[in-house]
């Protein structure tokens, strides 16, 4: 069986990382077509650690995973298969795409990608809010497209502690302003408000950060955890609700 994918990890330093990088490490040590698991560290923004992932994969297929997603282990199996089958059809394939479980919302979101890395040496990621949609919509340009299955392959733990629910909310509302408009974005924080009643102390930073990208302009970025995490905003935030620092 040929070793023909990369399994990709970019970290900042979230308390997710162990479990995550334990379980890819797991897969790449049983699974026959992983050629290597890499790491890419502190990169920021976002943008910078998918243009390090573009150049470090050697392999055609790269399995793009965020610190945050605890993927199952027949993840490769399927997108490989949805891609390959594709493919087979004729169709030149961006990436494969499956479901993840988020632990917060308690619901399916999207997405774990699959990526066909002929593509990482002709476009790259920009810093724009949405990078790996701008980097389709370049793509599509040049005859590929995104496949994508319905199966939830693994689990996404979107908000381990207050500052990093704060922050994912908010860019997330933001998100939602962005690609669906301002009716959108008040009837999910409608929606989320509720759920947060349930979250304790993670709940009321995230309902903050949803009400904080309502609010806010949208200057059309990445996310950047060096800024987020040295940012007055978070400070201002813990004080009110009288929260001792801790990490991001």
């Amino acid at each position: 069986m040929k070793k023909d994918v990369t399994i990709c990890i970019g970290t900042v330093g979230y308390p997710t990382f162990n479990k995550c990088y334990n379980i890819c490490k797991d897969i790449y040590e049983t699974d026959p077509r992983v050629k290597e698991l890499v790491v890419i560290k502190d990169q920021y923004p976002t943008s910078a650690w998918l243009n390090k992932m573009r150049k470090s994969c050697n392999t055609t297929w790269c399995l793009q995973v965020d610190e945050d997603m605890y993927i199952a282990k027949n993840a490769i199996d399927e997108l490989l298969g949805l891609a390959k089958k594709t493919e087979a059809s004729g169709r030149s394939v961006l990436n494969a795409s499956g479901l993840l479980f988020d632990i917060f919302l308690e619901t399916n979101i999207g997405s774990l990608k699959l990526w066909n890395t002929k593509v990482f040496g002709v476009a790259e990621f920009k810093d724009v809010q949405g990078s790996d949609r701008a980097f389709a919509k370049d793509a599509t340009k040049m005859g590929y497209s995104n496949v994508e299955i319905k199966s939830v392959l693994g689990k996404h733990d979107s908000a381990p502690s207050i500052d990093i629910a704060y922050f994912k909310y908010k860019e997330y509302v933001l998100k939602i302003k962005k690609f669906q408009g301002m009716s959108a974005a008040n009837k999910f924080v409608k929606y989320f408000e509720k759920k947060c009643r349930k979250k304790g102390l993670i709940g009321t930073f995230a309902y903050e950060g949803a009400l904080s990208g309502l609010s806010s302009e949208n200057d059309n970025k990445t996310k950047n955890y060096f800024l987020n995490k040295k940012s007055n905003e978070i400070l201002r935030l813990r004080k009110k609700y009288n929260v001792s620092p801790e990490a991001i």
